[in-house]
């Protein structure tokens, strides 16, 4: 069965068909409307056609706030608000509709894929989501880890404005020219920088505090990190680890693992489809009884 994963981002829809191992059989990408919700609604809608016209069910992550039945209260970087999503799209698709949040979506691919052990993710892209599935559950609610108040000198700062992209970003540029951003930051930190190690061993410090805050607030053992940034891998985590084993309540600091996500960029359109296909299972099994 074809059964098709859309991950809706601020510039681009990228969209699949998703096997049951979570194998993209096919895939594309369109940029995405900004101009209103009804552009960015059609345009999930042709990219569905355009993949899979004959597909039986569509998962859909957008990075917003989503509740339980598909009402997209605000999306980022999107116009999408109370957009009923999921009911738009199953009236001009005819088929089942899931929608989730993105980052929760890539944390269901993570642990669908993965050891299916109960885990938390944190997405470091341009800003700082997260997603959790625990007792086999994707969590409802979207973590906006990236929104967690922190107590700084001179006053409170949010999370992902010293642990994100943007913040990798602005620090590389402060640091190393206008030109700089979060990449030159990395490939300096992989030559030996001593500047650059120095700011990557700061944003790791305060990605170990996400890591544990997560860790705390939810039980779970294994933190998983993707999005865009996470490419800068053990020039963040080798600082990271010892804020959550240090932070993490006893006993999960002792046994706190953090690690890089398997699935990369593909992680929230694999996640997507997944969902789909088990909502459609679900759907079956119900019919049959």
């Amino acid at each position: 069965m074809d059964v098709l994963g859309v991950d809706v981002g601020g510039t681009k829809i990228l969209a699949a068909t998703v096997g049951p191992r979570g194998e993209l059989e096919s895939s594309r990408e369109w940029a995405t409307p900004t101009e209103s919700a009804a552009h960015a609604v059609e345009a999930i809608i042709d990219a569905v056609r355009a993949i899979a016209p004959q597909a039986e069910a569509v998962g859909v992550g957008v990075p917003g706030l989503v509740d339980a039945d598909g009402l997209v209260a605000g999306a980022v970087n999107l116009p999408l608000r109370e957009v009923r999503l999921r009911d738009e799209l199953e009236a001009a698709l005819g088929i089942p509709v899931v929608v989730e949040n993105d980052a929760g979506a890539a944390a269901y691919a993570e642990w669908a894929l993965g050891p299916r052990r109960d885990l938390a993710m944190i997405t470091l892209g341009t800003g700082m989501g997260g997603g959790a599935v625990t007792g086999g559950q994707l969590l409802r609610a979207p973590l906006e880890i990236g929104h967690l108040v922190l107590e700084r000198a001179g006053g409170r700062v949010y999370l992902e404005s010293i642990c994100s992209g943007r913040a990798a970003d602005a620090r590389a540029r402060a640091a190393f020219g206008p030109d700089a951003d979060a990449r030159e930051l990395v490939r300096r930190g992989r030559r030996g920088d001593a500047q650059a190690l120095a700011i990557l061993e700061q944003l790791g410090q305060a990605l170990g505090l996400g890591a544990a805050s997560l860790a705390n607030a939810l039980g779970v053992e294994l933190i998983v990190v993707g999005g865009g940034f996470a490419a800068a891998g053990e020039l963040l985590f080798e600082a990271a680890r010892p804020v959550l084993r240090r932070e993490a309540l006893a006993p999960l600091g002792e046994r706190a693992e953090l690690a890089r996500a398997r699935l990369g960029r593909e992680a929230g359109v694999i996640g997507a489809g997944l969902l789909a296909r088990a909502q459609l299972d679900l759907c079956r099994s119900t019919q049959e009884d």
